[in-house]
């Protein structure tokens, strides 16, 4: 009698563990952690599954093209990308991408596959020396100096036509300290704490902070996004990265100020998960 309710109860629970399964859930996490191949193929999997459902799953179905189109541009793989962000707009054509749902370069390779735009997009257009007035073979003549400020070019060399950063980003620390290797991350998640402090113009308006990683492989990787209204100009934003199997060699930090401007910087990093 006791085996015949354990064998009932094993397949209870079997059935469970099956019916759990979800391919989106589970490719949408894989990409939040930064597991691009692996989101690709279970986000591949979704895809199928979800058309097969029909017309009653297309806005699970639109997800699953977004976060696998998404993948792909973190693989810089673009072409398919944009494949799977014509796939989207052929299921919800009046989609569009705001900011902050995903990073930039996510964003411009969707606008592209949007607008039927061939050219590669991945590249960030340099418009700061439009903004300017002046051309970089301008910045030249005058004898400035292009310099990189909190993400911006701004001139030296000539105080009438230099422009302090909009904003700052300072990583303050690590926990562990960079460098220190992780490993047993196998038998649960290992995670490394950063925190960074931020500088912002402006207090009390909504702010959109993107993280993106790289890999001694991948240049960039899309990894979080999170809004934020921060009640000071100066503000401490605490963020962890957990993975498995994987080293990870920069951090990019991006901040969007209430959607009008923004800032970001990079910092060297060297942390392996085994």
């Amino acid at each position: 009698m006791h085996m015949w309710v354990g064998l009932v109860l094993a397949a209870a629970m079997a059935a469970t563990s099956t019916a759990v399964k979800d391919p989106l859930l589970d490719g949408v996490r894989l990409y939040e952690e930064g597991n691009l191949e692996g989101a690709v193929k279970v986000l591949t999997e979704a895809t199928q599954v979800l058309a097969a459902k029909g017309v009653g799953a297309r806005a699970d179905l639109v997800k699953a093209w977004t976060y696998k189109g998404a993948a792909l541009v973190g693989q810089q793989d673009e072409a398919r990308a944009k494949e799977c962000f014509v796939e989207v707009l052929r299921l919800q054509p009046e989609l569009r991408m705001k900011k902050g749902d995903f990073s930039d370069r996510v964003r411009r390779v969707f606008e592209a596959a949007r607008t039927g735009k061939a050219e590669s997009v991945m590249a960030r257009p340099n418009t700061e020396a439009k903004k300017a007035g002046i051309s970089v073979a301008a910045i030249a003549v005058v004898g400035g100096t292009a310099v990189l400020v909190a993400g911006g070019v701004a001139v030296a060399g000539d105080s009438s036509s230099s422009k302090p950063p909009v904003g700052e980003i300072e990583l303050v620390s690590t926990v562990p300290p960079s460098g220190t290797p992780l490993t047993g991350c196998a038998a649960g998640r290992c995670y490394v704490q950063f925190k960074f402090r931020i500088r912002t113009p402006r207090a009390n308006v909504p702010h959109v902070i993107s993280i993106s990683i790289a890999t001694p492989t991948q240049a960039s990787i899309p990894y979080s996004t999170q809004p934020v209204t921060p009640v000071a100009t100066t503000f401490d934003y605490d963020w962890s990265l957990g993975a498995l199997n994987a080293s990870y060699t920069r951090i990019y930090v991006h901040v969007s100020v209430d959607g009008q401007e923004s800032f970001q910087n990079e910092f060297a990093i060297n942390f392996s998960f085994s």
